[in-house]
């Protein structure tokens, strides 16, 4: 990261999952995030796996297909528990069988 005001703030990289070392480059900056571009993966997260989607990396449905199934869970997870309850007063969250 160059520089200047990006070196404090949260990057999002599409394609990276945390604990990672990548090259990346900066394409777009927010008030108090960057969004960053994967350029090469350095070391591997030990969540990363083989996409099972041929179509992975084309058509984005699959955004997180190169994860875990175990860490995308726990992806999901969050993602939803920081929904605020009142959208969620009649849902209950179940975790999966597998």
């Amino acid at each position: 990261i160059p520089d200047g005001e990006s070196k404090d703030k949260l990057i999002f990289i599409n394609g990276a999952i945390e604990t990672e070392i990548v090259d990346a480059e900066i394409i777009a900056e927010k008030k108090n995030y960057c969004i960053g571009s994967l350029k090469k993966i350095f070391s591997s997260s030990e969540n990363r796996c083989e996409p099972v989607c041929k179509f992975f990396g084309v058509c984005g449905g699959c955004d997180i297909q190169h994860i875990s199934n175990d860490k995308q869970n726990s992806i999901k997870t969050n993602r939803l528990s920081i929904i605020p309850s009142h959208f969620l007063s009649n849902i209950v969250i179940i975790p999966p069988i597998w």
